[in-house]
């Protein structure tokens, strides 16, 4: 699940773990790939429910605070405080929380996300295409390794979850950007005809967390509703993130922030429209 430990010093905060050979982070893994597989799902699956599953919850409510400040996700409150000192933002990540203020149900579903937070695992908080590594060596069977550690919590597992499904979908946007002749709605149905090739590898990654989780027992059964409106959540973040530098919010941007807006607000549609996964409503 993650590089082997070799040394820790405290005081210099200096880590030292093992070199990890013949691998490549998922973006470059993907880049050379002909299509998404079922195999690299179900490694994605099973490395996050092992890291979920690392801690139990008696050890979980002992975990020093001083090392885990139990905090939810800063962009669900981004539009009514920012994190940032006054002056450190360029124009498009000011304009971006306008946006989210001028959007009162975004507003109240992004509230009611944090508002569930549970704080019911270690989660590794950031995760994205850079921080899973696949391993492939002549002779042994391929897998999946998480780094960057450094925003590692405890927190809700299902906003892990969610960062993997969201990943695939903003690297999609990402690498095709918006044409001058699209409509916000065009484009976004254009996203949605494109993401059925994903399919395959992120039904595998869902199917086989949510069947190791279950099988154990956890105490907490995943919850796709949840793990969507999370995807959603962890989207905004990624378009803040994209946007840093910028002084405007492009169309592209804007058409970023509409899907966002539809998986936090409505992930029950959503999770069939971008992700082919059928959801019973509450």
């Amino acid at each position: 699940m993650m590089p082997r430990l070799i040394d820790f010093d405290l005081e210099r905060y200096c880590l030292m773990i093992s070199l990890l050979e013949n691998c490549e982070n998922l973006r470059d893994f993907h880049a050379q790939a002909t299509h998404f597989t079922a195999p690299i799902g179900q490694l994605l699956g099973q490395a996050l429910a092992d890291l979920h599953l690392s801690v139990g919850a008696q050890e979980r409510s002992n975990l020093n605070s001083e090392f885990f400040q139990r905090q939810t996700p800063w962009i669900l409150t981004y539009h009514q405080k920012s994190r940032f000192p006054v002056g450190r933002l360029k124009g498009a990540c000011i304009a971006l929380g306008e946006e989210v203020r001028q959007r009162p149900e975004f507003q109240y579903h992004l509230s009611r996300i944090r508002s569930a937070w549970l704080f019911d695992s270690v989660i590794h908080y950031d995760l994205k295409w850079d921080n899973f590594l696949v391993r492939q060596s002549e002779g042994a069977p391929i897998g999946v390794q998480l780094i960057d550690w450094e925003f590692v919590d405890v927190g809700d597992a299902a906003w892990d979850v969610g960062s993997v499904f969201q990943s695939y979908l903003a690297q999609w946007i990402v690498d095709h950007p918006m044409s001058s002749d699209l409509s916000t709605q065009n484009y976004i149905d254009l996203v949605v005809t494109q993401m059925p090739q994903t399919f395959i590898l992120l039904h595998a990654f869902w199917a086989r967390y949510a069947e190791v989780m279950e099988s154990l027992q956890y105490s907490l059964q995943p919850d796709l509703v949840k793990v969507i409106e999370y995807a959603g959540g962890r989207l905004l973040q990624t378009l803040f993130e994209s946007v840093v530098g910028a002084e405007h919010l492009n169309s592209q941007a804007l058409a970023l922030l509409e899907i966002s807006q539809m998986l936090v607000v409505n992930p029950v549609d959503s999770a069939k429209v971008f992700f082919g996964l059928e959801v019973d409503a509450r």
